[in-house]
């Protein structure tokens, strides 16, 4: 019984463990849009400049968009609106593409193997 504990809390914590590269990804991207917006917003910009540092942290969201035909759906909203709906899924790519990637490169290849041949 003990052993079937240690082996499920084993489990659960190579599972569920959170993701330090990640969590770091997400930190970076939140000083790029606190850099942005302050920069932004310091007073001493022109409007053009103010537009495209507003817009330079959710550029690639928005190229995404546009590429999947999905731009439309942005076109009447607000700046701080389409931060609402698309910084929050930023996170959550950026959080778990660095999941993978730290699992991907740490983990050993019979880890891979037995992943692949355990029966389900």
């Amino acid at each position: 019984m003990r052993n079937n504990i240690k082996r499920f809390n084993s489990f659960v914590s190579k599972a569920y463990s959170t993701s330090r590269f990640g969590f770091a990804l997400c930190v970076i991207y939140s000083l790029i849009i606190i850099i942005c917006l302050t920069w932004a917003y310091s007073g001493d910009i022109d409007f053009k400049s103010q537009f495209v540092l507003v817009q330079l942290p959710i550029a690639v969201q928005l190229g995404v968009l546009h590429a999947l035909g999905l731009y439309p759906l942005l076109k009447n909203i607000s700046m701080v609106m389409a931060y609402i709906l698309l910084v929050p899924l930023s996170y959550i790519v950026l959080y778990f593409s660095g999941w993978l990637v730290v699992k991907i490169l740490f983990s050993s290849p019979s880890d891979w193997d037995n992943s692949l041949n355990s029966k389900h």
